[in-house]
């Protein structure tokens, strides 16, 4: 949390200030990928990740201010930042950035995974349901594609819906 130059610590430093908190790290790095930053961003969750392998501490247990902190979830955020996911319950509409990978979601309800694929902006997502039901009426990339069903799709546990977006 902060620094002294060696030989200048004062007496009663600042409290915590040699403590980590990675809940900060992980919000500047998924807002830096917001922002269009993504190697830069990415290098920020690389180093946290880097500090808490398994060889040098524990990998489940990240030290913030002490033990079982709530804040080291914020590394979700670099989830969301990385893939665009937004999903809007009321328009029951599913969002991602246009990018060509593979990805995890979940909204609350329902989790799965979308495989995005394509050029020259005519892309396919295999959407897949892994746990729960939802509906859908829509599906967009960010800045380029979408679907708008004609009817709202109901989507089911273990099925996969491919969708041609143009």
């Amino acid at each position: 949390m902060g620094y002294y130059p060696e030989g200048k610590r004062e007496a009663r430093p600042f409290p915590n200030y040699s403590e980590v908190m990675t809940g900060f790290e992980y919000s500047t790095s998924a807002h830096t990928i917001y922002e269009g930053l993504l190697e830069q961003g990415l290098e920020v969750f690389s180093a946290v990740r880097d500090r808490y392998e398994g060889k040098n501490r524990n990998p489940f247990n990240e030290g913030e201010f002490g033990y079982r902190y709530g804040r080291a979830m914020a590394s979700w955020s670099g989830i969301l930042a990385y893939t665009g996911f937004e999903y809007s319950g009321v328009e029951k509409i599913m969002k991602f950035n246009s990018r060509e990978s593979s990805f995890f979601w979940s909204n609350g309800y329902v989790y799965g995974t979308v495989k995005i694929s394509g050029h020259n902006n005519e892309y396919t997502a295999d959407l897949i349901m892994l746990s729960g039901k939802r509906a859908l009426k829509g599906f967009h990339f960010k800045g380029t594609n979408s679907i708008n069903m004609h009817r709202e799709l109901g989507m089911h546990s273990g099925e996969i819906y491919k969708l041609p977006l143009k």
